[in-house]
C-alpha cells in the first residue's frame, strides 16, 4: 500500500472470464434457486454458470499493494534503532533487539518514544519513519497523521504525497487518492525526479483499473514503462510489466498475461524484493485458476502467502488469503473456505482495507449459504452492502441486493426476494451495467414463474 514504488496487483478477474464451471460451483449453488422447480439444481447451475458474476465479488484487483520506498524507510528505521540501541542500557538493548525481529508495533513504540524524548515531533524524516512503521503494523490512522505532519511542513514532499494517496486508496476514497497522485506527478515533474514521475503515472493507472477504465490505465502504465526503460529502472520495469499483464488479464488474453507476469517476475527476482515477487506470483496464481489449473493456482497462492508472511505485509497477506478462500469455496471445500476467508477478513479489518473486507464478506455469505446458515449468510451480505454504500458503488450495492434476493428466495420469502432483486436490477442500470440488469430481470421471471 503506500511507501511503495508502484502498484503491482494480483488481478482477481473473477468471473470476468465467463463461467466458473458446474463442478467447481455445484457444492454452493446446489441450494440456491427455485426449489419449486423439479429441476431446481440444474436450473440454478445453468443460471449461475451463465453469469456467476451476479453473486460473486467481481473486484478487478484481487491483490493490490504499492511498494514505494518501504525498504529505504525501514533501512532508516534500522539506522535509528542502531543509534538508540548504542546509547541504551543493557536491558533496553535486549528489548530493542527483540523488537527488531519484525515486531513493527514494538519498533513503532520505540521510535515514537525516542522522538518525543528528543522533541522532534515536527521532523520530516522522523514522521516518515513513523508512517512507514504504522503502515506495516496496520495502523492507517497513525500513518495518515504522520504523513499530514510531513505535508504541513513540506506540501510537495513526493514520498508523503505517494503515501497519502495510497492510504486513501486503501480506505476506498478513490477520488481523493487520484487527486493526491496527480499532485505527486506535478511535484515529481517539478523536481525532475523521473523515477517518482513513473510511480506517479502508475498509481492513478491502478485506480483506473479499479474503475474499469482499462484503456486509460494502459496508457498510464505504458507511459510509466517508457520512463523505467529510459532510466534502466529494473524494479520499475517489473512493476510496469506486472500492471500491463493485469490489463491483458481483464481483457481475457491470458497467454499474454502469463508471458508478461513471467517477464515481470524475472526482473523482480533481480531486486530481491519479496513483496514484489509475492504480488507477481499471486497474479500468476489467478491466471492458472482462470486457465482451470486449480492445483498450480493453489501452489502459487501459498508461495505468495509465504513470502508476504516473512515480511509481515498485512495487505498482501489479506488478499492472498482471500484468493485461497475463494478458490476453496469454488472447490466446495466450504469449511476450509470459511476458515481462510475469516482469517483474511480479520487481517483486512486491522488495516482498514475495505475493498478486501467487502470481498471477504461476500464470499463468506456464499459459504454460509452453502452451509445452510442463513442467519450468518444474511449478516455477511449486509455488512458488504454497508461498505459498498459507503463507496457509493452502484454495482457493488447491486451485487449485494442480488445476493440478499437469492438468500430470501431460498428461505422461502418470495416477496422479499423479488424486492431485493428488483433493487439490484435498478442499481445495475444506474451503474450502466445493462447486461447485469437483464440478468436480474431473468432471475425475477424465474422466481415469479408458477410451478409446473
Amino acid at each position: 500500500m503506500f511507501f511503495f514504488a508502484k502498484t503491482p496487483s494480483i488481478e482477481h478477474w473473477g468471473i470476468l472470464f465467463g463461467g466458473i464451471g458446474t463442478s467447481a460451483i455445484a457444492g454452493i449453488v446446489k441450494f440456491l434457486l427455485m426449489r419449486k422447480h423439479a429441476n431446481a439444481e440444474k436450473a440454478a447451475l445453468k443460471i449461475l454458470t451463465q453469469r456467476p458474476i451476479a453473486i460473486r465479488q467481481d473486484e478487478n484487483l484481487m491483490i493490490k499493494y504499492e511498494l514505494f520506498s518501504v525498504k529505504e524507510q525501514l533501512r532508516n528505521v534500522d539506522l535509528r534503532l542502531d543509534k538508540i540501541e548504542n546509547s541504551s542500557t543493557p536491558e533496553t538493548k535486549k528489548v530493542i533487539r527483540k523488537a527488531r525481529e519484525e515486531d513493527w508495533n514494538k519498533q513503532l513504540e520505540i521510535i515514537e518514544t525516542d522522538m518525543h524524548l528528543n522533541k522532534e515531533d515536527k521532523n520530516i524524516q522522523r514522521n516518515l519513519e513513523i508512517a512507514g512503521l504504522s503502515y506495516m503494523s496496520g495502523n492507517l490512522k497513525k500513518a495518515d497523521a504522520a504523513v499530514n505532519v510531513v505535508l504541513s511542513l513540506k506540501p510537495d514532499d513526493i514520498e508523503a504525497l505517494n503515501s497519502k494517496g495510497h492510504i486513501h486508496r486503501t480506505l476506498g476514497n478513490l477520488k481523493i487518492a487520484y487527486s493526491v497522485f496527480r499532485r505527486m506527478l506535478n511535484a515529481a515533474k517539478e523536481a525532475g525526479d523521473k523515477e517518482s514521475e513513473s510511480t506517479a503515472l502508475s498509481n492513478p493507472g491502478s485506480i483506473c483499473v479499479e474503475q474499469n477504465k482499462s484503456d486509460e490505465a494502459e496508457q498510464l502504465y505504458r507511459s510509466a514503462l517508457r520512463i523505467s526503460l529510459d532510466e534502466n529502472d529494473i524494479k520499475g520495469q517489473a512493476y510496469d510489466y506486472c500492471h500491463l499483464a493485469g490489463i491483458y488479464g481483464t481483457r481475457k488474453k491470458l497467454s499474454e498475461a502469463v508471458r508478461l507476469y513471467n517477464k515481470s517476475l524475472s526482473l523482480a527476482r533481480k531486486t530481491n524484493d519479496s513483496a514484489l515477487q509475492a504480488g507477481i506470483i499471486g497474479n500468476l496464481g489467478v491466471c492458472y485458476e482462470k486457465l482451470g489449473d486449480s492445483k498450480t493456482a493453489e501452489k502459487a497462492y501459498l508461495k505468495a502467502l509465504d513470502l508476504a508472511k516473512k515480511i509481515d505485509f498485512k495487505r498482501i497477506i489479506a488478499d492472498v488469503l482471500y484468493s485461497l478462500g475463494d478458490l476453496y469455496m469454488k472447490q466446495s471445500r466450504l469449511s476450509k473456505a470459511e476458515a481462510t476467508l475469516t482469517e483474511s477478513l480479520e487481517i483486512a479489518r486491522t488495516i482498514g482495507y475495505k475493498t478486501c473486507i467487502s470481498k471477504a464478506y461476500t464470499d463468506l455469505g456464499l459459504v454460509y449459504l452453502g452451509l445452510r446458515d442463513f442467519e450468518n449468510a444474511e449478516k455477511m451480505h449486509r455488512e458488504s452492502l454497508k461498505i459498498e454504500s459507503e463507496f457509493a458503488s452502484n454495482e457493488g450495492m447491486a451485487r449485494q441486493y442480488f445476493n440478499l434476493g437469492i438468500l430470501n428466495n431460498e428461505k422461502g420469502d418470495e416477496q422479499a426476494a423479488i424486492d431485493f432483486i428488483t433493487k439490484s436490477r435498478q442499481f445495475y442500470l444506474d451503474a450502466g451495467k445493462s447486461e447485469m440488469a437483464m440478468h436480474a430481470e431473468r432471475i425475477l421471471r424465474e422466481i415469479k414463474t408458477p410451478q409446473d
